[in-house]
């Protein structure tokens, strides 16, 4: 390459030359290529082997959790997705297990609760078609007829005590809603009463106060509360509300047959009954102090208990404080 140019010193015009080879430059460009091709050559893979891993990365968890998922679906609730990503996906897979555990939970106790219903509906349809059977075979003379009549009539109402507070259980299971007012203590206190007037000594104390709470599923808590200290053996029951910081704790005491560590811990579980024989003579459920701690969770609060064998119980529930205006 040959680049010229006029050059003026004083008077005289001299021209400029300056040649230089492009060789050197052209063996620079093809050394330069030849590098970008190997380059090419090498990363290109490179690149490839890396996007194919690193969408891998994140197609075989969501994979995972998809075929989790579908196993779900299938029935098998022990599935689990088992990822460690330490990212986003890893954080939704442990919020689809905790979801699956507790819809595992949920059907467990929805079985046992099923399983248990089957068990105590069929005690007294057997005792049911024991005695009819026996009625009608004429194997009964008058007095064993009466008897079996009795019987018959006891079994129906346990029936119909069961089919009422699986009724209530139901419907406290779908959603439902307290509707809270101001409920008087003494008028609740008083209607409750007068439905165990007739089974139990129930004495009401001081109860002057006013609570926010829905008059209707409170009355079914203090009766579930009286109707369980009954089939405990309790002759006396003493209510009462005492103020308490902005709250008034209702209180259920009774004399009965008390309750030991073991079974206040599974006290509200809905069909348990540390003496089933007791119970079942008293025509009990085993449902009372489930519903009324159902009822107590919709009321933001929680029964509290204290008690000791053979010494009786007393079940408390704190609510809010209302003014009567």
């Amino acid at each position: 390459m040959t680049v010229e140019t006029d050059l003026r010193l004083g008077h005289k015009l001299y021209r400029l030359s300056i040649e230089n080879p492009l060789s050197d430059l052209y063996s620079m460009r093809d050394t330069l290529t030849k590098i970008y091709k190997c380059a090419y050559l090498i990363f290109l893979p490179l690149t490839a082997i890396v996007m194919f891993l690193s969408g891998r990365s994140i197609s075989k968890p969501i994979e995972s959790l998809t075929l989790t998922a579908k196993a779900h679906s299938e029935g098998n609730r022990a599935a689990r997705a088992d990822i460690h990503t330490n990212d986003e996906i890893e954080t939704l897979a442990n919020a689809f297990n905790q979801m699956a555990e507790r819809v595992e939970d949920e059907i467990q106790k929805r079985e046992e609760l099923i399983g248990d219903l089957t068990h105590e509906m069929k005690t007294p349809i057997q005792a049911i078609m024991g005695e009819t059977d026996l009625m009608l075979l004429g194997k009964r003379d008058e007095e064993e007829t009466f008897q079996s009549l009795e019987t018959i009539y006891h079994q129906a109402q346990r029936l119909d005590k069961l089919s009422k507070r699986m009724m209530e259980w139901i419907y406290l299971s779908e959603g439902e809603q307290a509707n809270l007012s101001v409920c008087s203590v003494q008028r609740i206190l008083e209607s409750t009463k007068n439905l165990f007037a007739v089974k139990a000594d129930i004495i009401i104390e001081e109860t002057d106060a006013y609570v926010s709470a829905d008059g209707v599923l409170l009355e079914t808590l203090m009766s579930n509360l009286i109707d369980n200290a009954i089939n405990a053996g309790a002759k006396t029951i003493f209510l009462s509300a005492l103020r308490e910081s902005g709250h008034v704790v209702l209180s259920v005491k009774d004399d009965g047959c008390g309750m030991d560590e073991e079974t206040l811990l599974h006290a509200e579980e809905p069909f348990y009954r540390a003496d089933k024989a007791r119970s079942r003579a008293h025509g009990g459920a085993g449902l009372g102090l489930s519903l009324a701690a159902k009822i107590a969770r919709l009321h933001d609060t929680r029964l509290f208990y204290e008690s000791e064998k053979g010494k009786g119980t007393r079940v408390s529930i704190p609510l809010k404080e209302a003014q009567n205006d």
